[in-house]
């Protein structure tokens, strides 16, 4: 897995900092305080719960990579679930780091409060999620298996000769392209902060995803017959990213806002000295 990772709410380390730089200034910084430690303390009950779904319910994966059919379907309804818990918590979030203009921009304190919010949201929708999956007796590893089957399988169609297999990957990552681009926009603007998406970095995303690729495509077809269906969700991707981060549930939480890229010939800083929030200046935040 991706050892970049960030907290899974948001589009970025900028976002991230930006819940610092909101509430600091508004001198919200004990209410944050508060926050962090009951969010921290949430983290470790969900975490306690992942390992203990996985041994509930154990998941050998089969050797030939082979999806069950009606456990896929059992896995579909559960990703429509997660999905929906998505769009309820952080589609407004998503859209405004796209730079969708029909998304209304929350401003002031309702912004402040909206990203305080997020910890413990995202803690609600990870929680709806495994709900989920209890009632589908599926352990977190058997929903990771068939998540990075079915997100692999659909990655590989961008190498396809196939102009339509490209194309419907193409699509399926579509959101989380527009989201990277926008964030790559913003980067130029401010070129001394250097985003990352963390987990929805397309790019990242992709190139986890290609680890996965079962070269015989064993489930080509399968994914191809509920391929409008697995589409169709609004969150897909970013709900498959979100899932891939269960296992290792509590470095996905890291931040990355860092600061752009020494030239070649230039010294590298200590692997120590990350970006802190005073190292983000005021613009690159305001630009989201």
């Amino acid at each position: 897995m991706s050892a970049k990772k960030w907290i899974f709410i948001g589009c970025g380390g900028c976002l991230g900092v930006l819940v610092l730089l909101i509430l600091v200034a508004g001198g919200g910084c004990y209410f944050f305080l508060n926050k962090m430690g009951k969010f921290t303390a949430r983290i470790d009950e969900v975490t306690r719960r992942v390992k203990e779904m996985n041994e509930t319910y154990p998941f050998t994966p089969p050797d030939n990579g082979v999806m069950d059919p009606a456990r896929f379907d059992d896995y579909l309804s559960i990703r429509e679930t997660a999905n929906q818990a998505g769009v309820d918590h952080f589609s407004w979030l998503f859209d405004m780091a796209r730079g969708d203009q029909q998304t209304e921009r929350p401003s002031g304190l309702r912004m402040a409060m909206k990203f305080a919010s997020l910890p413990q949201s995202f803690i609600d929708a990870t929680e709806t999620e495994l709900d989920a999956m209890d009632e589908k007796e599926m352990s977190p590893n058997e929903f990771i298996f068939y998540t990075q089957s079915t997100a692999s399988e659909i990655i590989s169609w961008l190498d396809e000769d196939d102009d339509a297999l490209k194309s419907k990957a193409q699509d399926y990552l579509k959101r989380m392209t527009e989201m990277q681009e926008r964030i790559r926009e913003q980067e130029k603007k401010n070129p001394h902060s250097n985003i990352n998406a963390g987990v929805f970095e397309r790019d990242e995303f992709v190139a986890e995803m290609k680890t996965h690729i079962n070269g015989a495509h064993p489930n080509r077809d399968l994914i191809l017959t509920n391929f409008e269906r697995i589409n169709s969700m609004e969150l897909g991707a970013f709900v498959d990213a979100w899932s891939n981060t269960l296992p290792d549930i509590n470095s996905g939480m890291n931040m990355h806002n860092q600061p752009a890229p020494f030239p070649p010939d230039s010294p590298k800083p200590d692997a120590s000295q990350s970006a802190s929030p005073e190292d983000v200046s005021p613009a690159a935040a305001d630009s989201f």
